[in-house]
């Protein structure tokens, strides 16, 4: 826990769009890999880390505008955010979309391999003793599953903007 409080996280915007650094370490890209997934959903377990985790998350969204995007950030990090959305899709298809991210970095993971470790995460999370994964009550829900990622994009604007301005 003493090094999750210790660790220099800052969040900025490029060009390109939002990026996390870790002690000066530009990890945009690491933090989305099934592996940091996967242990981000292991050591989630734990309910000093967890905190640890989540009094961080309110510092960077204290300091700076930013969209959140995690399983507990609606829930736990900031309970009273503008706009709460629970973005979903179906199992084979959100493995399908991670597959082929995967597959456009070079890396050799099937999809079956894929779906597996979706099937994991989420059994994980909705199971864990501290603060299990669970839609806001104030969520506005989006199923993404037949949505292109335009459209999916045009939906959470369109909420944003209806929460933001009534």
């Amino acid at each position: 826990m003493d090094l999750c409080l210790a660790l220099d996280v800052s969040v900025s915007y490029g060009e390109d769009g939002q990026h996390t650094f870790v002690e000066g370490e530009d990890v945009t890209g690491l933090i989305r890999t099934q592996e940091v997934s996967m242990a981000a959903s292991t050591v989630s377990r734990y309910a000093e880390v967890r905190k640890a985790m989540v009094k961080l998350q309110q510092k960077l969204a204290a300091e700076t505008d930013m969209l959140l995007d995690g399983r507990d950030i609606c829930t736990t990090v900031l309970p009273n955010a503008t706009a709460k959305i629970y973005l979903t899709a179906d199992a084979e298809e959100r493995a399908r979309r991670r597959w082929l991210e995967m597959q456009q970095k070079g890396l050799p993971d099937t999809f079956e391999e894929v779906l597996q470790a979706v099937k994991d995460r989420d059994n994980q999370d909705m199971n864990r003793k501290v603060e299990p994964l669970r839609q806001a009550e104030d969520a506005v829900l989006v199923d993404s599953t037949n949505m292109t990622f335009d459209e999916v994009v045009d939906t959470i604007l369109a909420i944003v903007e209806e929460k933001r301005h009534g």
